[in-house]
């Protein structure tokens, strides 16, 4: 009688893959930019670098209008009074009110102002936290600003001028002037924001 004789199963002599896991493999680098627009991205950033003052016209004038009734005097500096007084003397303003204001277009347009002039009334002694917030922007975008002016006005006292001062060490801009006036504005200061007007045409005329 032939018996079957069972093979024996032959032992696992396989060697074990010498492929690196994927973590561990090099990938090779993209042979494509990550953008095509590399040459008009470069272009812009030379021209906001190295872009002539004289091209530079603009003026922003952003406030805060009125808090309450104990400082009514913001609204009627910034308005009637500042921003009238430019355009009579053919300055170019744009007016950003901050209690409607798109944050992305006031970012827009301080990459080309010459002057901006921030206008708050004071809350606990310093700037209204819009403003606050506004001049914070302004200092970390770092623009070309040649000029700054600060009005504004308070009920007892305050220390706004001081504050937004220390908020934008990045601005080489040169101070103009600054008008600070208790509850609604006066003469004496509807004649300071005349001086600080004419300040401004005069610089915009040399540039």
């Amino acid at each position: 009688m032939t018996h079957s004789v069972s093979t024996i199963p032959a032992a696992n002599t396989a060697l074990k893959s010498t492929a690196r896991p994927r973590c561990l493999r090099r990938e090779k680098p993209p042979t494509q930019p990550i953008t095509s627009r590399r040459e008009r991205i470069l272009a812009l950033a030379e021209k906001h670098r190295y872009v002539p003052v004289a091209r530079v016209s603009d003026t922003l004038l952003i406030h805060h209008p009125v808090i309450g009734c104990i400082i009514p005097g913001t609204r009627n500096m910034g308005n009637a009074s500042l921003l009238d007084a430019l355009v009579e003397r053919g300055v170019k303003v744009k007016k950003y009110e901050l209690t409607v204001t798109d944050i992305g277009n006031l970012a827009i347009d301080l990459v080309d102002a010459a002057t901006i002039v921030i206008g708050t009334p004071t809350v606990h002694f310093g700037p209204h936290p819009a403003v606050y917030s506004a001049t914070h922007l302004a200092n970390a975008l770092r623009p070309k600003l040649k000029y700054a002016a600060i009005i504004g006005s308070y009920g007892w006292g305050t220390k706004a001028v001081e504050q937004i001062s220390g908020l934008i060490p990045n601005l080489k801009a040169e101070v103009l002037g600054t008008v600070m006036c208790k509850g609604k504005p006066r003469a004496e200061d509807l004649a300071a924001l005349d001086a600080l007007a004419d300040a401004i045409a005069e610089k915009h005329r040399a540039l």
